[in-house]
Parts: structure tokens; C-alpha cells; sequence
């Protein structure tokens, strides 16, 4: 069901019409915004009506002073009809209220006049009190920051100005705390305390709970305060109340209560600092009854967070309720946030069911609903506003801004075709055509073909395929129908009693044809429903395949798919990857925190630095750092291949943020070893642009001497071993070391017997000769063997140059190569960078 008409206002609040959650059953539902609300029928989703405040404002010829301006609260009552209460502000900004009934679209003012100084409604409940003939008497409820405002109207359905006013009475909590949450617990039929009282159950902001028994003329009331929530192992304190939820047992004579605390709802209590607070939600189940005028409280289960995670804080969205033989059900739709790194990474929306039997037994399921709950942009806007669950418990209906979607929970009834393990070709597959607009015309299975190949030739479907030993490049994509059913036959020829698999692939091709809506959920539903993680798992591979990589994220990080990952060979190296090619590297490295899988191999390691660079280039240092990390003293492997991912990433690979990657690089420090292996790495690649680097590191750190030696053997190796010129950039720099090594004062003797040694030791190592010419325009000996003997008498001139200089009061600076000026980030303390 489309609903693309609400606009650009995004939906505050929806909810079903179920006369505040106290039937098990509804007719309606509604959605609205500031401006409008829309209602549908809750069996069909089909679109009914739209009252607009506009329209009601010309209706009713409201002057532009008393004319509304925006809607603030509404909640559903049953009067003759199924009703909205609507609260709205004028422009004036006094409070407004009326009664829309559904069925007729009648509007009926109400004569209440609310405070203007309230700064919102946090909630509201209608209850009928007593009858006398055709006139009836209701009270309206509302709870705010005030307490409660109550309101006695006598209602006459004959008369168009239906509503008289009798009386109000505002009451207030013991702690003088705003009141968040309200309900009755009267039944005019059933035998329950007084019937000359109507009960009222409140909560307040700081998690307390009170008990209000009022007389039904409003002329006395009493109030009692229910046994405080004690948390144990925290000191935080109870969270506020946010919803309750009542309903008869079945001796009428208890009422059995469901109570969530949590953080505020933003959007309703949107001027309460209390609501920028982060609290843990709670699920408090109990009963209340009468016993000789004695009443008496009785908690059942208290459920904290999500127990065996590390909640961090969540709200409540909604809860609802079912009876069934066995006992009750209550849904509890939530927005949870989890610690970092925990066993739920990450957040989202989630549904618990609580079953309760013979009010001892208490049994919770926890779903994940947020594949169908897409975040906004506006990350203050929750995607779920309301659910619903059917009669039957099979499922839930959940009301998003502009569609409401089937989530199922238990199996489907069995249909005649498909009573088999094997599921019916025909009854999933025999209806879809392939045409320009299915899945796998000419151009999408272009488009695939090319995803596959951008992928490293294997796509997240093919890995399925793969595990049922079915050659995935012959089969998939389907060209026709034959191909398909060829392809459905193979699937369930091979080993007929592991079919969590096969089912999986199905559910994936079914997907594909997502314009058919909830097709593969019906597939889901009859046969993945006891297999939850592996529908979020192959949720998690499709979204991969069609680059939705936020939803796969979510799926394949999710702890329910880990032990369906190490069924997969390297498949997490797979993911990283697409991430990576993808240029999503922040979730990437998202995916290797959530999975813990940083040092799960070398490669993960290789992708992890990868990540990191490609996230941002202020992370170069914290990779050079991971890769110091994992050096030994025994084995170097780990450490050099980290080191070469590094360099690739930063010098060698000719993209244009290289560049970048590389002036990052190179404003760091290496240590000894690291610049020993780039000189390494140069020589076994024989990449020009590493030994580039090498010589503006050692200029960095102002060794110009040996950046001078290796300068020239750049010149000789770009121009003769790889025949290429120089650059311009390149030249200027060369001018510069060498008059910088010039003002060292360096032996000029020894400068060029050096230099004649590396150039020789590099003609000998990359191209096998010892001999070496003039073509670098340098007039040495073509001798490259020193003796021994020479060595000793090189040695023992520079001691007697050396000497002499002391002698004669000559303060020389002498250069020792790799060593001069280096910086406090050596060898020793590179480790702490």
C-alpha cells in the first residue's frame, strides 16, 4: 500500500484504532502529521479518507484568529461509533479539541478548555462512565506536566452540539511529577471494586506508578502509590513511564497490567530536557485486584533491556496485546542502541513477543524488523509508528509513514500444492514472466554480468550456488523460464534432507522480483520461519549484490548469522572486499569491528590498512601503526606484507588520491627496519616510484648525503634500465639535496666512491654485468671490486683527514649515513607513534 500523499511533513505518530489498545481487535487505522490525517481499513490497507485541518477549519467558518494551525496529540475512543479525538492548537495557541467520528466523518466539538500553558499532551484516555437512557456521560482524560486535567461531558448522539460540559477536576501525582502515561480499568458490566468509582492507573517521568479511584460525579477522589520498580546491579535511575497497557483476566474481579518504561518519546515530549536522556528500556508485567477492599499488587516478570546484550538506551514505540486460549501475547515494538562491539552490534528497530501462561510462565522471542523500518534522513524520526498483531498470532502488521508491511512470525497454514518439503515450482515461479520489466531482461542481466566482474568474478548468490555445487556462471542469471526451472530442479535433485539451503536460494531469486509485493516474505514465511538467520543472512547477501550496503551491513554483521559465515570459506575477506571496491570503506571497517575479525588472517589485515587509508587519510598513521603491531622478533612475514599493502596503497598505485596518500606518508617517521624494507621492496619490484620515496624519507629527516647517493642511482635507473626521462619536479629536487648535501661539507672523495659503489651494486643486481659507462655524465674508474686492502687504506685516510681537521681547531660536521639528525621517533620509539 503506497501513501506518498502524507508530503514532505513526516508522520509524528500512527496508531490502530483500538480504543487505546484495550480490544484485541480493530476495523481502522490512521496516520497523521501536523496538517492531516489519513485513514485506511486495517483488514485491506485500503485508503479511506483524509481530514485535513484546512477543511475542518472551512467547515466549521473558524475565523483566522480561532482557526487551527497545527495538530498536536490524537488518540482513538468508541463513542456510537469508532472516533478520533483529535488535539489540535490555534493560532492564538489555545488548545482545540473535537471528536472526528470515522464512520459517519462528523466532527463534534468538545467544550474543554485546556491550559495554553501546557507545553504538550503526553497522553490521553476517554472512558464512559455511567448511562442513563440516551444521554451518556464520558470523562476525558489528559495527562501532561500539570497531571491530569479530567473533563465530565455529557454526550446526546441527536443533538448536533452533542458535548455538554458537567465539570473538570485536575489531579496530580504524590510526587508532583509530570504525568507520561495514562489508562482506566473500568468495565460498567463486570464486578470490579466500587461501581460508584471509576479507576484510573498513572505513571510519572521518574518510573513511578499511581492508583487514582474517583467518584463518577467527580466530587471526591483518592490516590494510592503502587510498589516502586527496584532495579538491582545499577545505579541508574527507573526510566519513565511510557505506556500502559491493560486488560481483564478472565474472573473480571483482576486486571492484568503491562508497563514500559523508557527514553521519552522526542516527538511528544519535544520540550523536555528529559527527553535528551539516555534511558534503558523495562517491561514491567503485573496485576491488580480487589480482595475485601484491599488491593493488592503483584508483579509477574520484569524484563530489562534486552536481557544478554549491552543496551545503551531504547524506546518504547508501542505495545499490544492478545488473548488467546494459552494466555496473552504482547508485542513490544522498540528503537534500540547497543554498545559498540557487543553481541548486537548495532541498532535498530525490534520487536519482543512475551507469551504469558497461567500468568507465571513468561517466554520472550526478540525479532529484527529493521530490513522493513528503513531509517529516514532525519534521524530523529522513528520509521515504525505503530503494530498490530492478527488474531491468530501469525504475524504483525506494521505501520510505517507510507506503507504498512506484513512481518510473519509464525508458519503459514499449508496450501494443497504445496504440502511437500519441495516447494511447488508452479505456485512461486509459474506466474512470473520474463520480460523487459522482470528481473532478467537483456539489459539487468548485462548489469549483473558487469557487477560479477567488478566483484573479483563471484557474486554474493554465486557463494550459495557454489555451496550446492552448482556452477553458478552457467546458471545464474536466468535467461528464460526453462533456465530457472532447470536451474529449481538442480537445486532439489541433490541431497533432499539439507534444505535450509536450497530454501534460502529460492527466497534470493524470489527477491528479485521485488516489484511483486511481499511474494518471497509469503516464501519466508512458509519455509524460513524457524530458520530466521538464514533469511537475514541471504537479506544480507542480496543486498550486497544490489549495492544496498547499508541493509547488508546490518544483516551480515548481525551475531544470529555468525555461525552461517563459517560455513563460507573466506567470505568474510569477500565482504571487505566488496565493501572496498564499492568505496565504502566505513563499512568496511565497521564490518571487521562488528565481526571481530581484524586479525583473523593476513589478508583481513591487508584489507583492514586498506580500510582505513581509503576511510580517511588522516588514518595513514593508525595503519603504519597496525602494521608495527604485529611485527616479531622471530618472524618479519606479517610485518612486511602489511608494509607492502601500505606502500601500494600510498606510493605505487597511480590513482588521484595517491598523491595524498603519499605526502601523508611521508610526514611520518619510520624507523630502521622500515626503511631498510623499502629500499628491499624497491629492489625486488623494481618500482621506480619506491625508490623515489626512499630518497625524499631521507631527505625528511635531512640525511642528504645518502639522499644524494641514491638520487643518482634513480637517474641511472630511470634513464637507462627503464629508458625514461626524468621530470621536471624531479630535477628541481635533485638541485636542492645536492646543495644542501654540499653545505655538510661532506669528503668529496668518499661521496663519489660511494656513489660509484651503489651504482655498480645495482647495475650488477638488475642487470647481471659489473661493468658501468658514462652515460650518467659521472667520470669514475669502471673498477667496482674494492680489495681489502683498499678498504683499510679508505678507512685510514679519513681518520688522518679527520685528525688534521682536530688539530687545526676546524669544527667539522661529520655525516654518518642513516643516522644523521634522526628524530626522536627512531627505531626504539616508532612503536609509540
Amino acid at each position: 500500500m503506497e501513501r506518498n500523499e502524507v508530503g514532505v511533513r513526516s508522520a509524528k505518530r500512527g496508531a490502530f484504532v483500538t480504543y487505546h489498545k484495550r480490544v484485541d481487535q480493530t476495523e481502522y487505522l490512521y496516520i497523521y502529521d501536523s496538517k492531516e490525517i489519513k485513514l485506511y481499513s486495517a483488514e485491506t490497507d485500503n485508503y479511506i479518507k483524509t481530514l485535513s485541518i484546512k477543511e475542518y477549519n472551512l467547515r466549521n467558518n473558524l475565523t483566522e484568529e480561532n482557526e487551527i494551525k497545527e495538530i498536536v496529540y490524537i488518540t482513538d475512543c468508541q463513542l456510537d461509533n469508532p472516533s478520533l479525538l483529535v488535539c489540535s492548537r490555534t493560532r492564538k495557541n489555545l488548545y482545540h479539541c473535537f471528536i472526528y467520528d470515522i464512520v459517519h466523518f462528523e466532527y463534534r466539538l468538545l467544550p474543554i478548555d485546556l491550559d495554553s500553558m501546557i507545553p504538550s499532551i503526553n497522553d490521553v484516555i476517554i472512558d464512559k462512565i455511567e448511562t442513563d437512557g440516551e444521554i451518556s456521560t464520558y470523562v476525558f482524560i489528559f495527562a501532561s506536566v500539570i497531571g491530569l486535567s479530567i473533563y465530565w461531558l455529557a454526550y446526546n448522539p441527536y443533538l448536533q452540539q452533542s458535548f455538554n460540559y458537567i465539570r473538570e477536576l485536575n489531579v496530580k501525582l504524590s510526587t508532583k511529577d509530570s504525568i507520561t502515561a495514562v489508562n482506566t480499568y473500568n468495565d460498567l458490566d463486570e464486578t470490579f471494586g466500587d461501581n460508584n468509582v471509576f479507576y484510573v492507573i498513572a505513571g510519572g517521568v521518574q518510573g513511578n506508578i499511581e492508583y487514582f479511584e474517583i467518584m463518577n460525579d467527580g466530587s471526591d477522589y483518592k490516590t494510592w502509590s503502587m510498589p516502586m520498580l527496584k532495579l538491582t546491579g545499577t545505579s541508574d535511575p527507573v526510566p519513565p513511564v511510557t505506556h500502559i497497557v491493560i486488560r481483564n483476566l478472565k474472573d473480571f474481579k483482576e486486571r492484568l497490567l503491562f508497563i514500559g518504561h523508557g527514553h521519552l518519546n522526542s516527538r511528544i515530549f519535544n520540550k523536555s530536557p528529559l527527553a535528551r536522556l539516555d534511558r534503558i528500556p523495562i517491561v514491567r508485567i503485573s496485576t491488580i485486584s480487589f480482595d475485601d477492599n484491599k488491593k493488592n499488587w503483584n508483579d509477574v516478570s520484569i524484563v530489562v533491556g534486552n536481557p544478554g546484550a549491552d543496551v545503551t538506551r531504547g524506546e518504547i514505540i508501542t505495545m499490544f496485546v492478545t488473548l488467546t486460549e494459552m494466555g496473552y501475547n504482547l508485542y513490544v515494538a522498540l528503537d534500540m542502541y547497543y554498545r559498540p562491539n557487543n553481541y548486537r552490534p548495532h541498532d535498530g528497530i525490534e520487536v519482543a513477543h512475551y507469551k504469558i501462561e497461567n500468568l507465571k510462565n513468561v517466554t520472550v522471542n526478540w525479532h529484527r524488523i529493521d530490513s522493513l523500518c528503513r531509517k529516514s534522513p532525519n534521524n530523529n524520526e522513528i520509521p515504525l509508528l505503530d503494530i498490530y498483531a492478527d488474531q491468530y498470532n501469525r504475524g504483525l502488521k506494521l505501520v510505517l509513514p507510507n506503507e504498512v508491511e506484513w512481518y510473519q512470525i509464525s508458519p503459514l497454514p499449508l496450501d494443497s500444492d504445496d504440502d511437500d518439503d519441495i516447494p511447488s515450482f508452479e505456485k512461486w515461479f509459474g506466474k512470473l514472466e520474463f520480460n523487459h520489466l522482470g528481473p532478467y531482461n537483456i539489459e539487468s542481466i548485462k548489469d549483473i554480468n558487469a557487477q560479477r566482474e567488478k566483484y573479483e568474478d563471484e557474486l554474493m548468490i554465486d557463494k550459495l550456488l557454489e555451496k550446492e555445487s552448482i556452477d553458478y556462471k552457467e546458471i545464474y542469471p536466468p535467461q528464460s523460464k526453462s533456465d530457472l526451472k532447470n536451474l529449481f530442479d538442480e537445486l532439489f535433485s541433490k541431497n533432499k534432507e539439507d534444505l535450509v539451503w536450497k530454501y534460502g536460494i529460492i527466497y534470493y531469486l524470489l527477491k528479485d522480483w521485488k516489484f511483486i509485493h511481499k511474494h518471497s516474505q509469503m516464501f519466508a514465511a512458509r519455509y524460513l520461519i524457524s530458520s530466521q538467520e538464514v533469511q537475514i543472512f541471504v537479506d544480507g547477501c542480496w543486498a550486497l549484490d544490489h549495492e544496498r550496503f547499508d541493509d547488508g551491513l546490518g544483516r551480515l554483521s548481525d551475531p544470529i548469522v555468525k555461525k552461517l559465515l563459517l560455513q563460507f570459506p573466506r567470505i568474510d575477506e569477500k565482504i571487505m572486499k566488496i565493501f572496498l571496491i564499492s568505496s565504502c570503506p566505513d563499512h568496511a571497517l565497521k564490518y571487521s569491528h562488528y565481526r571481530c575479525i581484524v586479525r583473523s588472517s593476513i589478508e583481513m589485515m591487508e584489507l583492514y590498512i586498506e580500510a582505513l587509508i581509503r576511510n580517511s587519510i588522516l588514518n595513514v598513521r593508525e595503519a603504519l601503526k597496525f602494521s608495527r603491531q604485529n611485527k616479531s622478533e622471530d618472524d618479519e612475514s606479517i610485518r612486511e606484507r602489511l608494509l607492502k599493502k601500505l606502500l601500494n596503497i600510498c606510493v605505487i598505485e597511480d590513482k588521484t588520491e595517491t598523491r595524498e596518500y603519499e605526502k601523508e606518508l611521508l610526514s611520518l617517521f619510520f624507523d630502521n627496519y622500515e626503511e631498510k624494507f623499502i629500499l628491499r621492496y624497491w629492489e625486488s619490484s623494481k618500482e621506480s616510484k619506491l625508490l623515489w620515496f626512499y630518497i625524499r624519507i631521507l631527505a625528511q629527516i635531512e640525511n642528504y648525503r645518502d639522499s644524494f647517493i641514491y638520487y643518482q642511482v634513480y637517474k641511472w635507473f630511470k634513464r637507462i634500465y627503464l629508458k625514461d626521462e626524468l621530470i621536471a619536479d624531479e630535477l628541481q629536487f635533485g638541485m636542492t639535496i645536492e646543495s644542501k648535501k654540499n653545505e655538510e661539507d661532506s669528503d668529496e672523495e668518499e661521496l663519489e666512491d660511494d656513489i660509484k659503489e651503489k651504482l655498480n651494486h645495482y647495475k650488477k643486481l638488475f642487470t647481471g654485468t659489473q661493468s658501468y659507462s658514462d652515460q650518467m655524465g659521472i667520470n669514475f674508474d669502471s673498477s667496482t671490486n674494492k680489495s681489502k686492502s683498499q678498504e683499510e687504506m679508505k678507512k685510514r685516510k679519513r681518520q688522518e683527514k679527520e685528525k688534521y681537521y682536530e688539530q687545526q681547531g676546524v669544527k667539522r660536521d661529520r655525516v654518518t649515513p642513516l643516522l644523521r639528525n634522526r628524530s626522536p621517533l627512531s627505531a626504539s620509539n616508532s612503536n609509540n607513534m
